[in-house]
């Protein structure tokens, strides 16, 4: 980095400047001279070069010959003559030398006419003078919020063409500029200072977001953390970060960092309408990294903003509708299961039923079946022409929804019954064979719903524990009711123990007086 001011160490304001001006006008390179370029050959006279060169091949043997007779001579005179050969010897080495420097003077000239390179041109030091003229007087003065503007946003294309390590740098300045601010931002003035550079920053930040993709990322993170918990800005911000990972293909950098964001929902004090845009955009980005169970969740957040809201309201947000359609969707497609109650209690979902769409009425029945119904019911459904064809348009295969609808009717037998007979199975099942009915209990033991043994002697199953499809009062009664019974059971152990130890004591009371009683008839024998 070139330094064109005296720098403070304890200044950043006067280090910005400088890395600033190193950034917009670097130093022109030291140029380096260079041999001169051989002039080309000619090739239309190729018999003259050849005569040329025989030429200078008679020339060097000529040559030759002189030196070989003069060394001859030097030899016959070395006694006699030494001074005169030592004399010829220097003339001969200062010709070279002179011829050398000559050369040496050309190839200098021949650099100087060579135009400079366009890198060469650009960085003249009085172009950086002059923007350090503008810049100094508000490092020195502590106007930080101008110093930022100036020098940052006013020269922002080509700072985010600088390396990666310099843009950093640019920005870790600014950044511990704006804490400053914020620490002094409790007038109006100052709120409205940090609101329009935050902003700004955001905006350059996300300005071709291909480009130095993970840097500005990083920088968008560093701010949005910079700012206290509680402020509307770190909305802003993280719409701007979850939009460019959405549309940069890096959804997978945010996917594991979306777990507060309802915690920072109540923070930020955001009206329904805006959480809810956010839980989508947030459940986008998980779609986006191939975590769909958890988009989902995400979705259902987004619905619970509407739960204030009476159902004629929500009949006229079709985006509302939509969403609630498309989660009941996604759930039933998928593999795993929960209590569905608590997704047809959504108002939302509840809404569907009312709507003037039959796809989504068709829809909410088929999730009352999953909910509390059996394989008999869906069985009835899907028979149904229009449902048929619903069914095909919404993607649900019959064959694996009618296998997780009887492993969901084994949970509600399960749940009442702790042993249910092969012939009880196969009524509420639908199914023919005592094979049929293995395997079907097999599926739902594998998939985790059901615990139980097959007794193939008895033909009977035994339960031990099953995945509850919902919770209603008589749900509610029956863990009541075994709460109940572990709670007469412990009563009955802890009297037993009583019972136990008031036994133990008066037979040991017992004991000690009979030692007693025998211990005085001793004495008075």
């Amino acid at each position: 980095m070139a330094t064109y001011v005296q720098l403070s160490e304890e200044d950043p304001a006067v280090l910005f400047v400088d890395l600033v001006a190193s950034i917009l006008y670097p130093p022109p390179p030291k140029v380096e001279a260079k041999a001169p370029e051989p002039k080309p050959k000619q090739k239309e006279q190729p018999k003259k070069k050849k005569v040329e060169s025989e030429e200078e091949d008679e020339e060097e043997k000529d040559e030759e010959e002189k030196d070989e007779e003069e060394k001859d001579e030097e030899d016959d005179e070395e006694d006699e003559e030494p001074k005169k050969s030592k004399v010829k010897a220097k003339a001969k080495q200062d010709s070279r030398k002179t011829r050398k420097e000559s050369d040496d003077a050309q190839s200098k000239e021949n650099d100087s006419k060579r135009k400079p390179s366009v890198k060469e041109e650009v960085g003249q030091p009085e172009e950086a003078k002059k923007k350090l003229a503008k810049l100094l007087p508000l490092a020195e003065s502590g106007k930080l919020a101008q110093l930022i503007e100036e020098g940052c946003f006013s020269n922002i294309d080509k700072i985010l063409k600088a390396s990666d390590e310099e843009i950093q740098a640019v920005f870790d300045l600014c950044f511990s500029f704006l804490e400053r601010i914020l620490a002094d931002s409790k007038e109006k003035k100052g709120e409205d200072q940090v609101v329009r550079i935050v902003k700004q920053m955001a905006l350059f930040l996300t300005q071709e977001p291909a480009k130095k993709t993970e840097t500005k990322l990083s920088l968008l993170v560093t701010l949005f953390n910079l700012l206290p918990e509680t402020s509307p800005l770190r909305h802003y911000l993280f719409v701007s970060i979850l939009q460019m990972a959405l549309g940069t293909g890096t959804a997978a950098l945010l996917a594991d960092q979306l777990s507060s964001l309802e915690q920072w929902v109540g923070q930020w004090k955001l009206q329904p309408v805006d959480a809810r845009k956010l839980y989508l955009l947030a459940a986008d980005i998980l779609q986006d990294a191939n975590k769909s169970q958890d988009a989902l969740e995400f979705k259902y957040k987004a619905l619970r903003t509407v739960e204030s809201l009476s159902d004629a309201e929500i009949n006229k947000l079709d985006d509302v509708l939509t969403l609630a359609a498309d989660a009941v969707t996604q759930e039933l497609i998928s593999s795993s299961i929960r209590p569905y109650d608590t997704i047809l209690g959504l108002k939302a979902v509840g809404c569907l039923a009312r709507s003037k769409q039959p796809q989504h009425k068709q829809l909410h029945r088929l999730l009352e079946i999953f909910t509390s119904e059996d394989a008999g019911a869906y069985l009835i459904f899907s028979s149904v022409k229009e449902n048929k064809k619903f069914l095909q348009n919404i993607g649900i295969n019959h064959e694996d929804t009618l296998k997780k609808i009887r492993s969901l009717t084994i949970c509600s037998l399960g749940s009442k019954h702790e042993r249910i007979k092969y012939s009880q199975l196969m009524e509420e099942l639908k199914l023919e064979t005592a094979e049929e009915v293995e395997a079907c209990v097999i599926d739902a033991i594998i998939s985790g719903r059901v615990d139980a043994k097959i007794d193939q002697d008895s033909e009977e199953i035994l339960v031990e524990r099953t995945t509850p499809r919902y919770f209603d009062r008589d749900s509610w009664q029956q863990i009541g009711t075994k709460l109940d019974a572990w709670h007469q059971s412990l009563h009955n152990v802890i009297d037993s123990l009583r019972h136990a130890q008031h036994r133990d004591e008066q037979q040991m009371e017992e004991r000690h007086l009979a030692r007693g009683a025998h211990a005085d008839d001793e004495g008075d024998l």
